[in-house]
């Protein structure tokens, strides 16, 4: 019984697409941010965090877990039909009904992206294909040459795919914003020119088409207000993967004297278990960094791995204010580097305000 109530818990995955839905239906067209940045921080002192080891799957109960990203990938793409049903009905009256529906749908589809990350990893060409679908619908066709081009270089800040100690949340993600079309393109052409095997579909160039192709479709049945929707949630959607990008990355560049070179993987970690459900376990980024192509729920934390002291929906919110950031990571940042194995994560807190008691341990150890 443990074990199918361990594998029902990742249909947590499926939560926000039923929340922007119901949302609509109920007249609340918030509630995807509401549930991201306020109901999932708090379920975390309810739920805590996920074990130090995975549990061992039943090979049944594996390939139900394998399967479960793709009949996420096929309520998605349902749920597109929906949106431009909602849009050509023009149900949306007042400009908080509109805006709210916008990001409620930008929140929606970055956490969908999390499922299409676990897509893009898959050894199967057509889940792969579906994974990068998902995005290209919503205007973010990039999305899986970049991501294998940041597995490749995960420290490297010049490019990209790491932020520099002194640099901003928002500085990286705009910096970003030029430099991942322009990788992505060079990247998907190189792979493309190495392959003798790769079609027309694993081109970035028909993740373009199905992205035009979704801004005439979505303009079609709202109008202006498609057109806004879709450039809004497409513009969005690269910022968010940044901004996640900079919780998962800040500080362990090759610019901050981290030992090692471009390729050793090094990323931030958050054990809270809801999050880890419902991101598929992409924050232990310490392991899927170690290992790109293991199974999402195969995932476990590392022990001697930088801890956020909070989870990403808190960490975003303290990202937005530098000085905040600063005083709240530099001195994790440190103290990993002087006493790896003595991280303290958030436990069943929304924060983890143990900062001190690691720098006196990070003293002890010198």
């Amino acid at each position: 019984m443990g074990h199918w109530f361990s594998v029902a818990g990742y249909l947590a995955m499926f939560v926000p697409l039923l929340t922007l839905i119901a949302g609509h239906a109920v007249g609340f067209s918030w509630a995807p941010v509401v549930l991201f940045f306020a109901v999932y921080p708090v379920i975390r002192l309810v739920t805590g965090e996920v074990g130090e080891t995975q549990r061992e799957w039943t090979e049944l109960g594996a390939k139900v877990l394998g399967a479960l990203p793709i009949a996420y990938a096929i309520c998605f793409v349902a749920t597109y039909a929906w949106v431009m049903h909602v849009l050509s009905e023009a149900e949306l009256k007042s400009i908080s009904e509109k805006v709210g529906f916008a990001l409620g749908l930008m929140v929606t589809v970055a956490l969908a992206s999390c499922v299409a990350h676990a897509l893009a990893h898959s050894r199967q060409t057509s889940e792969r294909r579906l994974g990068s679908f998902m995005m290209a619908l919503y205007g973010y066709p990039f999305f899986r040459a970049e991501h294998m081009a940041h597995h490749a270089m995960p420290r490297h800040v010049e490019a990209g795919h790491c932020p520099a100690v002194e640099e901003s949340m928002m500085g990286f993600a705009l910096r970003r914003l030029w430099k991942v079309p322009k990788e992505a393109i060079e990247w998907s052409a190189g792979v493309m020119a190495r392959s003798e095997r790769q079609s027309m579909m694993d081109s970035i160039w028909f993740g373009c088409a199905v992205s035009a192709a979704s801004l005439v479709a979505l303009t079609w049945a709202g109008g202006l207000y498609g057109a806004v929707v879709f450039v809004g949630v497409a513009i969005g959607l690269q910022m968010i993967n940044s901004f996640v990008g900079y919780l998962q990355h800040w500080g362990l560049g090759i610019d901050n004297g981290v030992k090692g070179g471009v390729r050793v993987q090094v990323g931030w970690e958050d054990r809270c278990r809801m999050q880890a459900l419902t991101t598929l376990n992409l924050s232990l980024h310490q392991h899927h960094h170690e290992r790109p192509s293991t199974p999402y729920f195969r995932l476990e934390p590392r022990k001697a791995g930088p801890l956020l002291p909070g989870g990403y929906g808190i960490m975003l919110l303290i990202g937005f204010v530098p000085p905040l950031w600063r005083k709240s990571m530099l001195p994790r940042l440190e103290a990993w580097k002087n006493d790896p194995h003595g991280q303290v994560g958030a436990g069943n807190g929304l924060y983890c305000v143990s900062i001190t008691r690691q720098l006196q341990r990070a003293e002890t150890s010198q």
